[in-house]
């Protein structure tokens, strides 16, 4: 799981940025789930005192799987799939 962080009032997307990465490296993104942020520490300190913002009360899971092509890994393809239901 990664979530957001706030820096000097500003929004770091550390969730994205890092999947970001990943996606760089060469995995394919599958999916993101968005997760409800429970027990965050911070939040008790806020409760009842007056801020400017909104709390951050997500974190993001992501569902990546390795490129083919980027780098190179052998994967049987659905025509080798269909080829072998034929014969």
């Amino acid at each position: 799981m990664m979530g957001d962080v706030r820096k000097n009032g500003y929004v770091l997307p550390l969730g994205m940025n890092s999947m970001q990465k990943f996606v760089d490296a060469g995995f394919v993104l599958k999916e993101i789930v968005i997760k409800e942020q429970h027990n965050c520490k911070s939040a008790d300190y806020w409760d009842g005192r007056k801020r400017n913002f909104l709390m951050l009360a997500h974190e993001y899971i992501f569902v990546l799987e390795k490129s083919i092509t980027f780098p190179y890994t052998p994967a049987i393809t659905e025509f080798e799939i269909e080829s072998d239901a034929i014969t």
